[in-house]
């Protein structure tokens, strides 16, 4: 058995070397071979290295740059590259191999750095690295510590520029088409674009690329590396008009009424906390007033994109078969020209009680669906208690637990072009940094829309916030939405009186963007539904080591908002009227051939990506293209 001083001894002997942690990430695999085979496992294995020893930091110093006079090399390198492994892709039975790096002069030179370095320097050192003016100690193991972050380095921005395009539609020419293909169907199939075990970490495709502070992130343009409980959730469809940049959101913030007994009292139990129930039985024809808004939107003013509830807006499973159900319906009679998304709370049970978001979209007459969990319960405090006037139905001397099901982690993102990469998420999972701040700000979606059960949507509370974060970095465009019910149930505490009619008190949405900052969505005097405009710009950003983007960055900015009545009448910013239709939600069935699960959307995410790649290829190599698509670990 160790003592002291033999722990001691045996802790300043373990110096563990950058190839000791790159062969323990794949034991079986031949170092440094076979981890330049494809280039997300090459960037996995040098975001590893990076991330646990903070050397990235050293670039900046004078001793080492990637500039822009040498991006033209680096971007040479990362394409000749690709390019390489494109016709071997083309022969299914044959291995990939990586011999071709020697003629690729700039890889090639970086990898046999790293080979020849790897073995003798320490993690510690490369944790350690310093510049040349501040270093002390033996200066050989310096020397050795700033070559080998050079090569790392080189090696990592090469891996990123050869992932470019990787998870986007339109995204790569003939010439590498089969390497996009397959990146797309392991990223669509197992959430990474790397083929290495997710338990090392994921490679998944970025959109936005911090312009200030220093981290790892601020060294790629194209992808990201996490370490994470998360399941990413990637997917496309076809979008029928991929130059237009800009979308419609209509935000119905729905329940109007909130009332108190809609929260209920859950089981008794021995725990410190106890749990709450939302649970709204009573109907209401607000959906087919949606749904009639939206004809009349598509007549007039146009296409509607985004169709969004807030968080627990549709009551039971019931109401939302009955929304899509609906929208279908009038497509199919030629009332709606254009179907929206759907992007809603709904309360499930379903094997235990869930609080979820689904995005829902609609093509070739058949919906396509996602659903994600809620990652965090809401705990009401006592001050959360009298703020909604709860006092008569929850104890404020206790703390409440919203009695929801805490399911497996996923974070999902709906990219169907290179300008609206889609993220939902709902409530306090916008409050909670973990688990999945990092990875959001990791991918940098265009768009992301939190849906609350929340008081107003003001710049002065926790969602603003929180919005503001995610706005300034990595550049996503965030829209709050809650109730109308819970926004007028709010009241100031620090004041006597409460007036559920305030201005206050009709803010249900906020915007928040780069480029035009804050905007809130006010209701009128009536049950009224907000249509947002909102418009993508392209902008230039550049990594922190100095290279372009080439203007390939998409920010939204606010265009501009109306009112619409939902109750027969108009506001003044409103256009027509809606009318009332008879309908009993209660009872609807759906019929599920046209309502898919969650894999169909996965299966058609993979076939669009397989028919980009037939267009690209003028119908050559059909047969490897479809083989792919049917083969299960993909």
């Amino acid at each position: 058995m160790a003592n002291g001083k033999n722990l001691k001894e045996r802790a300043i002997k373990d110096r563990l070397t950058v190839e000791d942690v790159i062969k323990s990430i794949m034991p079986s695999w031949n170092f440094p071979h076979d981890w330049f085979v494809w280039p997300p496992d090459t960037f996995l294995m040098t975001s590893t290295i990076l991330k646990r020893t903070g050397c990235y930091r050293y670039v900046l110093s004078k001793n080492f740059t990637t500039n822009l006079h040498k991006q033209g090399a680096i971007e040479d390198s990362a394409i000749a590259w690709i390019k390489d492994i494109d016709p071997q892709l083309q022969e299914p039975h044959k291995p990939i191999s990586a011999n071709f790096l020697t003629d690729n002069t700039l890889l090639y030179d970086a990898i046999e750095k790293l080979k020849r370095l790897s073995g003798k320097v320490a993690v510690y050192d490369l944790n350690a690295l310093r510049t040349e003016e501040e270093e002390n100690g033996n200066e050989e193991i310096h020397q050795r510590a700033r070559a080998l972050c050079s090569a790392i380095v080189t090696i990592h921005v090469i891996a990123d520029e050869a992932c470019s395009g990787f998870g986007l539609m339109n995204s790569s020419s003939s010439e590498v088409a089969f390497v996009h293909y397959l990146a797309n169907l392991l990223l669509t199939s197992r959430g990474t674009l790397s083929a290495v075990s997710k338990y090392h970490g994921v490679v998944i495709p970025k959109l936005r690329t911090p312009q200030s502070g220093l981290s790892l992130r601020s060294f790629s343009h194209h992808v990201t590396y996490h370490t994470t409980e998360v399941e990413v959730i990637w997917r496309t469809l076809p979008w029928d008009n991929i130059e237009e940049n800009t979308i419609n959101i209509l935000a119905v913030p729905y329940p109007y009424e909130v009332e108190a007994k809609y929260f209920r009292l859950e089981r008794e139990s021995f725990e410190p906390v106890r749990y709450f129930k939302y649970k709204k039985e009573d109907s209401e024809t607000t959906l087919d007033q949606v749904i009639k808004l939206l004809e009349n939107i598509d007549k007039g003013i146009g296409r509607v994109h985004i169709l969004a509830f807030p968080e627990l807006a549709l009551k039971k499973e019931s109401d939302y078969d009955y929304l899509l159900g609906e929208l279908r319906k009038k497509r199919m009679q030629g009332k709606l020209k254009h179907v929206p998304m759907v992007i809603t709370g709904v309360r499930c049970e379903d094997k235990g009680e869930f609080n979820q978001v689904r995005l829902a979209a609609y093509f070739a007459s058949r919906w396509y669906n996602l659903a994600q969990h809620k990652h965090h319960r809401w705990k009401l405090d006592s001050n959360q208690i009298r703020q909604y006037s709860l006092e008569g139905r929850l104890s404020t001397s206790r703390e409440w637990y919203e009695n929801i099901s805490i399911d497996q982690r996923r974070l999902t993102f709906l990219v169907p072009n290179g300008w609206l990469a889609l993220c939902p998420l709902i409530c306090e999972d916008l409050a909670q940094l973990e688990p999945v701040s990092e990875v959001i700000r990791g991918v940098g979606p265009t768009l992301l829309v939190a849906l609350l059960f929340d008081g107003p949507q003001l710049k002065e509370r926790w969602s603003a916030r929180y919005a503001s974060v995610l706005a300034d970095d990595p550049g996503t465009a965030v829209l709050t939405l809650t109730s109308a019910g819970m926004a007028k149930r709010s009241r100031d505490l620090s004041k006597d009186t409460h007036d559920p009619n305030s201005e206050i008190g009709k803010t249900v949405a906020l915007w928040k963007d780069q480029i035009t900052g804050w905007n809130s969505l006010r209701l009128g005097e009536t049950k009224e539904a907000i249509l947002l405009t909102a418009s993508a710009d392209w902008v230039e950003e550049y990594t922190a080591d100095g290279r372009s983007d080439h203007r390939n960055a998409s920010v939204f900015k606010f265009e501009g908002k109306r009112r619409f009545s939902l109750e027969g009448t108009t506001t003044e910013e409103s256009e027509g009227k809606v009318e009332e239709e008879a309908s009993d939600v209660e009872d609807y069935q759906p019929d599920f051939e046209w309502r898919g699960n969650w894999l169909d959307i996965k299966e058609l995410s993979a076939a669009t990506f397989a028919l980009d790649t037939l267009v690209k290829l003028e119908g050559h190599k059909a047969e490897i293209i479809t083989d792919w698509l049917s083969i299960d670990e993909l």
